[in-house]
């Protein structure tokens, strides 16, 4: 070992001085061979004898001096050496395929690289606290569905429920469980916050006081809330939040006086008592957090929340550390046994027994959560995984494309590979040279596709609204590696592997190898079969975008625009919002182009949406969940405004005091119960604990509020005026004639001389809110077509270089086609032919792959089958028509070539 050892360090110390090495042993040889002329012109021999038997019995100076360094350094790192070397000049000298090659290689990579980022970023990335394996999450299965949810169009059961009530945190918390310790989170929406005299409105995040403790996270400045700031009433010294980096650096300028700094979170004062770490921004992968607040704040944020004390309200998710040594399974197991138990203790009082029953009856299931949970995760984890496979498709694309472009590469090399296999190189040395050209071509991909990754993934994450860090970490970094290796081995080893068998004579005839052959006719199938698919996949996505765009929404919202301004927390107090809501209406409406205008609590196909169970005499024997509807609050005016048609009845009147209650239903509440919408008018409904009927006044048609792939839910509209259904957060939409822009600048004046400044306002359209409701849809359908662009250029040109290069290897064959009479035209459907054959077997393929996918697409398209003849049968037309057009410059090639000079080497 110690001799080993020794034998290293030598060689590794000789490594900086193999200069003053090379020169001593050429003296030293040099030396020895004067001394021997020396004594052999002693003995009599003349000079040149003495010089000529000198040389032979010292024998080749080479292969001492070879032999000698191979004792001295490592030979097979100076071999490898001089290939990299070797490799990078011929590379240099063939500018325009290196160029071709790595362009490929970086978009390919690239689009991996950036896809793979947001996937790790937004699933796969641990949350950056301590032992975030141990980390679980707790939700609620075999529940009641006790709402009206719908999937795709389709109406679908609530199968589980990640939020729990507070008085089951409660019970939670203070028995034993599988869990060691415990915590809460509520929301991560965006807060109105003044700090340090500018506004703010960042993510907030309501956690117990046991959040950071339990994730174990040290604060930069400051402290961090603990469970002493979660209590009723709050701290004595205030409310404290906790503030992330980026909200330090953008309200304090990262200034240390941050902590201990008053400001306002939704006009109600809070005090900052701590930093969070950089490298924190919550548990919520998807929504970077930048505000943390003690859950038990919301009695001054929501003073008419009852949140703490009625089991009914569920808003928290629960998460926590596993006991030690416990499984996620055996966690699960004890939670349903202890679940009965739990739920007796925080159940609401009052229910009946058939929703006692069904509320005992849920069970508990333990989660792992070490990367975290959020809505995004779940939202986006399918797309993440199509645009996964999307890559990788057009990955193995590219791969197979330069693996024909290598092999042919190989083949126009014959000659110097012959050469050098005659002169005694290896197979080896061979497969080693060739495979450091394929890697060098490879690093170049990478180096390309890293750069393309950075702005590619931050330009996808934005698209979809998720705040990740898509920056290079070890486990992108093990990603990119891989693919690095996949290519080698792919697109390198193959044409190492076939170029270094080849016989060195066998390599210089004219003809290429039959397998070899037979090799790239394979890569171009599986190339044409991917690339089916991809264009298969995006003409789906791009038909079902284009539905659902012009799918009809029930509202006639042309040039109508819709606002919602922030008045709370521009200094307009709960209490005076009805006043204001008029004085603004009032104003909106005299304004010059200005056709209509009224206020709604459920701006169309917005983020928000509010359910209620409706009394309907003759129909109490339905379920509740049957009788839900969509509780829409409006002013007078807004089925004008919105140019939803009346259909019987009349609209409701401006508010005023006094009025009895009424509503307006859509047509399908109406046909439920009523049979008709004339029916309807002049009946009566009532709402759960209220004893005052509803009469109804008048039916609309039915329109489509939360997403337009729904069906059009049942919706109930009552005026705002009625029993104080106005509330902070409406949206007012404004009908008008004439700019977009001159209008909302008219508008925000209002607000702000209603407000006393400028407030913050959300400025959208239906069309707009349309558009927002399919970014999903409207992303996958782009990026799914440039892939699909990009792989159908690659197998166009590798079509296209298969055939060139048949055609030279032809090219003796076609002359003497050619010289007995065979006409260009047929040579040419020769070539076109083999070309067509190639691309309809591939598209065979294409089509069992695509088939047996079809399941990945469905949920994602809309009046569109995933089989759809006419939009598959397009694609095939089209792919037939780029591989015929790839085959016509080397069919039209093969057939001007000359006899004469074709057959003039024989």
């Amino acid at each position: 070992m110690n001799a080993w050892w020794n034998s290293l360090l030598s060689r590794l110390r000789r490594l900086g001085r193999r200069a003053q090495l090379d020169q001593d042993l050429e003296d030293e040889l040099a030396a020895h061979l004067a001394l021997k002329q020396q004594a052999l012109q002693a003995s009599g021999r003349s000079i040149d004898e003495a010089a000529r038997e000198a040389r032979v019995a010292l024998g080749n100076a080479t292969a001492w001096s070879e032999e000698t360094r191979e004792t001295w350094l490592f030979p097979w790192l100076e071999g490898l050496w001089q290939d990299v070397r070797f490799g990078v000049r011929v590379l240099a000298k063939e500018k325009l395929f290196t160029f071709v090659v790595v362009l490929t290689l970086t978009l390919s990579i690239g689009a991996n690289t950036a896809v793979f980022s947001i996937t790790n970023g937004l699933l796969l990335r641990l949350l950056p606290v301590k032992q975030p394996e141990q980390l679980a999450k707790l939700v609620l299965t075999n529940i009641a569905s006790t709402g009206r949810y719908w999937v795709n169009g389709r109406e679908t059961k609530e199968v589980e429920r990640a939020f729990v009530s507070y008085p089951l945190y409660q019970a939670l918390s203070k028995q034993e469980t599988a869990f060691s310790e415990i915590f809460g989170v509520a929301g991560a929406g965006a807060m109105a916050v003044d700090a340090n005299g500018s506004p703010h409105r960042p993510n907030t995040a309501r956690v117990t006081g046991s959040y950071f403790p339990v994730l174990g996270v040290q604060p930069q400045l400051g402290r961090l809330l603990t469970a002493a700031d979660d209590v009723p009433g709050g701290p004595s010294g205030g409310w404290p939040v906790v503030i992330s980096d980026a909200l330090w650096s953008r309200a304090f300028n990262r200034s240390p006086a941050a902590v201990g700094a008053a400001i306002a979170v939704e006009q109600v004062p809070f005090v900052v008592v701590g930093i969070a770490p950089r490298s924190f921004v919550g548990t919520t992968p998807g929504t970077a957090i930048d505000l943390w607040i003690t859950v038990s704040s919301m009695e001054a944020l929501y003073p008419k929340f009852r949140w703490r004390t009625n089991p009914g309200i569920g808003f928290l998710r629960v998460q926590g550390r596993l006991k030690p040594g416990l499984s996620p399974e055996v966690a699960t197991q004890q939670m349903t046994a202890m679940a009965p138990g739990l739920l007796a203790s925080a159940k609401e009082v009052g229910l009946s027994a058939e929703a006692e029953r069904q509320f005992l009856a849920m069970k508990m299931e333990v989660r792992p959560t070490p990367a975290g949970d959020s809505t995004p995760m779940k939202q986006y984890r399918p797309v993440l995984l199509i645009l996964l496979a999307a890559v990788a498709a057009v990955l193995l694309i590219a791969a197979t494309n330069l693996t024909n472009l290598l092999l042919a590469r190989a083949a126009a090399r014959r000659q110097e590979i012959a050469t050098r296999l005659a002169l005694g190189a290896t197979a080896g040395r061979v497969r080693q040279q060739l495979l450091i050209e394929s890697t060098l071509l490879a690093l170049g991909g990478v180096a390309g596709g890293l750069v393309l990754a950075r702005w590619l993934g931050v330009a996808i994450s934005s698209q979809l609204d998720l705040d990740i860090d898509t920056r290079l970490d070890l486990t992108v970094l093990a990603f990119v590696i891989a693919l690095l290796v996949l290519v080698v081995l792919i697109a390198g080893w193959v044409p190492a592997w076939t170029a270094s068998r080849q016989h060195y004579q066998a390599m210089r005839s004219s003809t290429g190898s039959i397998g070899a052959g037979r090799l790239r006719a394979g890569m171009i199938v599986l190339q044409t079969a991917l690339t089916f698919m991809l264009l298969g996949g995006s003409a789906l996505m791009l038909k079902s975008v284009q539905r659902l765009v012009h799918q009809a929404t029930g509202f006639d919202a042309q040039a109508t625009v819709l606002l919602t301004p922030d008045l709370f927390n521009a200094g307009i107090s709960r209490p005076a919002h009805d006043r204001a809501y008029g004085s603004i209406l009032e104003q909106a409406r005299q304004l010059p182009g200005v056709t209509a205008a009224a206020w709604t609590g459920m701006a169309p196909l917005g983020p928000q949406a509010q359910m209620i169970t409706i009394d309907v005499p003759g129909h109490m024997h339905v379920p509740s969940k049957d009788r839900m509807v969509f509780l829409h609050s409006v002013t007078d005016g807004y089925f004008e405004t919105l140019g939803i048609p009346l259909l019987a009845g009349r609209e409701f009147p401006a508010a005023s005091s006094g009025r009895r209650w009424m509503c307006v239903m859509s047509e399908d509440v109406a046909r439920r119960y009523y049979s008709s919408p004339t029916a309807a008018i002049g009946q009566f409904i009532g709402l759960p604990n209220d004893k005052e009927p509803i009469e109804v006044v008048g039916v609309v048609a039915a329109t489509k509020y939360t997403n337009v792939r729904e069906a059009s839910p049942p919706t109930v509209y009552f005026p705002s005026w009625m029993n104080g259904l106005q509330s902070p957060g409406m949206t007012l939409a404004v009908r008008h004639a004439g700019a977009r822009e001159p209008l909302v600048a008219a508008l925000q004046a209002i607000f702000r001389k209603e407000a006393g400044r400028m407030p913050y306002v959300k400025v959208t359209t239906v069309e707009g809110n349309v558009r927002e409701s399919v970014k999903i849809e409207r992303l996958l359908s782009s990026l799914l077509a440039g892939f699909a662009g990009f792989g159908l250029l690659i197998s166009a040109t590798g079509i296209a270089g298969l055939l060139a290069y048949a055609v030279q290897q032809r090219r003796r064959e076609i002359g003497i086609r050619l010289a007995l009479g065979s006409a260009p035209e047929a040579i040419r459907w020769r070539f076109q032919a083999q070309a067509l054959l190639l691309a309809t077997l591939g598209l065979l393929c294409g089509a069992g792959l695509s088939y047996t996918l079809r399941r990945v697409m469905d949920s994602y398209l809309y009046q569109v089958g995933a089989t759809d003849p006419a939009i598959w049968s397009t694609v095939a037309v089209v792919l037939l028509a780029t591989a015929f057009a790839a085959a016509s410059i080397p069919a039209w090639r093969a057939s001007r070539i000359n006899p004469m000079e074709a057959l003039r080497p024989e």
